[in-house]
């Protein structure tokens, strides 16, 4: 019995190879769409599952309720507020708080004196008190977690980077000189945190509060680092969130500000918008990891959708060997599990091509998605048999209609050969043909609609020309005190137009310095605003090409701008909702809670120093050339070559100890940003492709097989004079009509999917028909091409040559 089904599905397959071969790169491609796609979607929403307890772990958070913020998140909070939790919360089990992370180097030759003097290790260093293993279970290798973090100088760090540092042996006790700590030593030795983990670190050192952290740890006022709580068993995080407000507010914490609990497992996917975000590694967006998995079911529907087409098309064909099964005794039982097992055996056999595929895709996609991302299925034979079972179930749902469809056909009226396929399944195969156009349509309308929203960013007015703007970093301890130096030589090379200085360039402004400020006559517990805070000199502006409104620019022939004259965004101006700001006061509340009055001497128009995704907020600007650690250089039009060398060569002719040489273009960092979107659109791009390859697959044996059917029609029709175009064009129509009506299904549904997308976007590009036009043309004439291809073959074959056979 067995053996007659596996000859019977051989036989089937082998005398329709271009129907079945159809059908099975349609569903291997669709499966390894949905494999590739399903094990980055698996690794983005695995992220810290690793950790013990991960269910009582919160992350604080800020929430900034003042009237420019409108419920801003930062990802800080304040450090007393963690301390009091632990005293005064019972549902908080452990505290504990990191501070900025960074990286530093490591000279080998300070732990090995036999070491390559030149050999340095850059390191990943996490800041933590000594509650940190409290509240994440680390597994250690040497050194002891309760003491590991009390001890100025400690490093704890992690296997791999201690292998390549000291080797094998148990390195706890070590020396480990670096930048501000001679006297370091290695506490411990943990291993690596997992790739889908948040936290990435390579080494931990104690975070000690001196005197110079007393300011923003031990201050009500101040919001500085993160936070982690452990919280009880079955606590419920609103209660403690709501007990968070009275003691902070009780004892000084900004009654704007509101702390909040963001579980562990939401920390990776839920924070795309936070603020102050340091310790959260490689953070991504929940809504690109969903569109991606939509992507993938719907590819596999197209993929589905092409077998259920193609097998209830070649239904009839199949007719006169069900009847003969019938009438030598089968039931419909049987004859149906004779074609649902060759459904699912073409699956498992996809199945089994699309893992090979997956394999071979997923290492060469790793470096554009950041991570490894590959399966090795011989290692885990589990995860394989799951698969198979899974496309075995695919195979049964997919093959289901055809069976029934196959199984029911009446012996006596196929054997007489007045067989004839309802009328029922022909609308079938015309819905699914729309249904798989309709979502291709959509792919393609999202993916075209995503590189011009990307594309609008590049080109919208932030307040300032990038364009032949060069930004040079001089916050080495080499470089900066002889940055004016290095400005003068700058200045004289014949490509540089103007030159000036800023402590942060404005593509870097998500995470910018922020400060209370106080408006003159108004409250500061009532009325207090957050401002953003830049430092600038006096050639800023003109460099950057940024336009002042109302007053005047810093100058140096004003001694006072130095210290009591600031410059204010137009926003900060309507917010505070003074119609003229010159000469108006504006108190500064510094770290230690002291009071700075400024001056406006000038309104700017608002330069957007944050991604293209914020509104615009407050502004102020300091007068401090020697805070200034970024030089902004605009060069003139057709000199950028040169000009970006002569600068080049002056830096090492200047600093020829200094090997490395960091400058860019400012456009190149604010595109920067759009990286994450730009993958996203790779990806949706790649993926469509794919999804119109499965399309026209289906398409193509659907209208092979039409063609097929209707060979006699076209045969007759040629012999009375129809001409090649009419029967191309009569073939063409009867498909590229379902085409049509996909469109009008598609844009209604990509238009909304499109507009909620751009919510996250604060400039937004305004309405185009391109992207609905482009992607309606571009499916018809893929459809159109598709078709073609068999009606022209039809329209010239010989209608003698038909008639003769199927006479």
């Amino acid at each position: 019995m067995l053996k007659n089904f596996f000859v019977v599905a051989w036989r089937q397959f082998y005398r329709n190879l271009f129907y079945s071969s159809i059908n099975l790169l349609g569903f291997a491609i669709g499966l390894a769409v949905c494999l590739i796609i399903s094990f980055y979607v698996y690794d983005e929403l695995s992220f810290d599952h690793h950790f013990q307890d991960k269910h009582q772990i919160y992350r604080l958070l800020t929430v900034d309720n003042t009237a420019s913020a409108s419920g801003r998140v930062y990802a800080i909070t304040s450090g007393l507020l963690s301390e009091a939790a632990v005293n005064e919360i019972p549902e908080v089990l452990y505290a504990t708080r990191l501070g900025g992370g960074g990286q530093f180097p490591l000279r080998l030759a300070d732990i090995d004196s036999t070491a390559d003097p030149e050999a340095v290790v850059q390191l990943r260093i996490l800041t933590a008190d000594s509650f940190f293993f409290d509240v994440f279970t680390m597994n250690w290798i040497y050194g002891d977690p309760t003491t590991a973090l009390r001890r100025p100088g400690s490093y704890i760090i992690t296997e791999s980077k201690s292998r390549e540092i000291f080797g094998d042996i148990n390195p706890v006790g070590k020396p480990a000189v670096t930048p501000g700590n001679p006297d370091g030593h290695i506490a411990g030795v943990i291993k690596d945190q997992p790739v889908n983990s948040h936290l990435q670190f390579d080494v931990i050192t104690p975070l000690i509060i001196n005197e110079q952290l007393e300011v923003w740890w031990r201050s009500w006022d101040n919001i500085a680092g993160s936070a982690y709580f452990k919280l009880v068993e079955g606590a419920d995080p609103r209660e403690v969130e709501e007990k968070l407000e009275k003691i902070g507010h009780s004892n000084g914490f900004a009654k704007v500000f509101m702390p909040r609990l963001q579980a562990l497992l939401d920390i990776h996917l839920g924070s795309a918008d936070f603020k102050y975000d340091f310790t959260n590694f490689s953070k991504n967006d929940r809504v690109r990891i969903y569109a991606l998995a939509l992507v993938a079911i719907l590819v596999l529907l197209i993929a589905t959708v092409n077998f259920i087409n193609l097998s209830t098309a070649r239904a009839a064909k199949r007719a006169r060997e069900v009847g003969m099964r019938k009438v030598v005794g089968a039931d419909r039982v049987q004859v149906a599990w004779q074609f649902l097992g060759e459904s699912i055996l073409i699956t498992l056999v996809a199945m089994f091509i699309a893992m090979i595929a997956a394999e071979i895709a997923l290492p060469a996609l790793s470096p554009h998605v950041g991570k490894n991302l590959s399966v090795g299925f011989l290692h885990r034979p589990l995860l394989s048999l799951a698969l198979f079972g899974g496309a075995a179930l695919v195979g049964l749902l997919s093959g289901a209609y055809p069976a029934l469809v196959l199984s029911g056909f009446r012996p006596i009226v196929v054997l007489k050969g007045d067989f004839r396929f309802g009328r029922q399944g022909v609308l079938l195969r015309q819905f699914l043909v729309v249904g798989q156009f309709a979502i291709t349509i959509g792919l393609i309308l999202v993916v075209l609609s995503v590189m011009a929203q990307i594309r609008y960013l590049r080109n919208v007015d932030m307040g300032y020309t990038r364009a032949q703007v060069y930004a040079i970093p001089t916050f080495n301890q080499v470089v900066g005190p002889h940055r004016d130096a290095f400005a003068d030589k700058l200045l004289t090379l014949p490509g540089v137009e103007s030159l000036g200085s800023s402590f942060q360039l404005p593509t870097f402004g998500g995470d910018m310095l922020r400060i209370e400020c106080v408006p003159e006559g108004m409250d500061r517990e009532t009325q207090a605003i957050m401002f953003k805070q830049a430092v600038i000199d006096q050639d800023f502006f003109p460099t950057l090409q940024g336009e002042i409104s109302a007053g005047r620019n810093f100058s140096n022939d004003f001694s006072a701008d130095t210290t009591d004259g600031i410059l204010i965004n137009e926003t900060a101006a309507r917010t505070m909702g003074w119609d003229d700001p010159i000469g108006k006061r504006l108190d500064l509340i510094q770290v230690d809670t002291s009071v700075d009055p400024k001056r406006v001497i000038g309104v700017f128009k608002d330069i957007h120093f944050g991604n293209a995704r914020q509104a615009e907020e407050p502004m102020l600007m300091l007068y401090n050339t020697e805070r200034c650690g970024w030089l902004v250089v605009r060069i003139r039009g057709g000199m950028i070559p040169e000009t970006v060398q002569q600068i080049e060569e002056s830096f090492h002719e200047m600093f020829p100890d200094l090997e490395q040489f960091n400058g860019n273009f400012l456009d190149d960092y604010f595109n920067f940003q759009f990286q994450g979107d730009r993958q996203f659109a790779t990806a949706m791009s790649v993926f469509t492709g794919l999804a119109i390859l499965i399309a026209c697959l289906g398409l193509f044996g659907l209208a092979a097989y039409a063609v097929q059917q209707r060979r006699r029609e076209i045969a007759i029709r040629k012999t009375l004079g129809a001409g090649e175009s009419r029967l191309v064009s009569m073939l063409a129509f009867d498909f590229v009509k379902w085409v049509l009506l996909a469109n009008l299904i598609a844009w209604p549904v990509g238009y909304y999917a499109v507009q909620k997308w751009l919510e996250a976007f604060i400039y937004r590009m305004p309405f185009s028909p391109w992207p609905y036009l482009l992607s309606g043309v571009g499916a018809m004439v893929i459809a159109m091409l598709t078709v073609l291809i068999q009606s022209i073959r039809a329209s010239r074959t010989s209608p003698a040559m038909v008639l003769r056979r199927d006479s």
